[in-house]
């Protein structure tokens, strides 16, 4: 409660000044802090010395103990790299996941020699997204296979063969194969050069 000041101030002798842009729940900026912060697995420390404050006043702000300033607010956006509104919004609020190309997690298939780049962020959402890469004559998979959902096959680059029941369907780049996975198949390089394709699947089923 203010001191009695009309405007709902502080005055200026009291002990807790309120920053005007900051949000009043100290205790869901201090989570998504921890959350941006350990999603770049960054330590207190390191996040500490970018703001330019004490790992203790981090450890502060993560657990809500005290509310940042503005300006600290800012700063730890930017170290960050994320914009200031993210601060504002609940952990569960992530709007955007970002998957680096240096971050992606290669799976390979020893069986067929197809390499396999997880695109979106996990298994655990309603889409998946790989990157498929073969060498001429490699195929995904040593033998046809089916799953659950819908998947779209997109050609990035290089000519291919997909296998799909009883029929071959030629792809070329710039080609996109949409199917239910519930039916066998797989992809084939019939090119000289190395393949490329997306493989976008729904629900996840890799």
């Amino acid at each position: 409660m203010a001191d009695g000041r009309p405007d709902g101030r502080a005055s200026a002798g009291s002990s807790r000044a309120v920053s005007p842009g900051v949000p009043p729940d100290s205790a869901q900026l201090g989570g998504t802090v921890r959350a941006q912060r350990e999603l770049r697995q960054m330590t207190i420390a390191s996040l500490a010395r970018k703001v330019g404050v004490s790992a203790a006043a981090i450890s502060q702000i993560e657990s809500g103990a005290v509310q940042p300033s503005l300006t600290t607010v800012r700063k730890l956006a930017a170290s960050l790299e994320i914009p200031v509104f993210r601060l504002f919004l609940p952990v569960e609020a992530e709007a955007v996941r970002v998957v680096r190309q240096a971050d992606r997690v290669t799976i390979g298939r020893p069986s067929s020699g197809a390499r396999y780049q997880l695109l979106s962020p996990s298994m655990q959402g309603q889409l998946e997204v790989m990157e498929v890469s073969m060498d001429p004559d490699q195929v995904s998979a040593a033998e046809l296979l089916s799953h659950a959902g819908e998947e779209c096959l997109v050609m990035l680059a290089g000519r291919g063969a997909l296998e799909f029941g009883d029929a071959v369907i030629d792809l070329r780049a710039g080609d996109a194969a949409t199917f239910q996975g519930t039916i066998p198949h797989r992809l084939r390089n019939t090119g000289r050069r190395g393949l490329r394709a997306l493989s976008i699947i729904t629900p996840p089923s890799f």
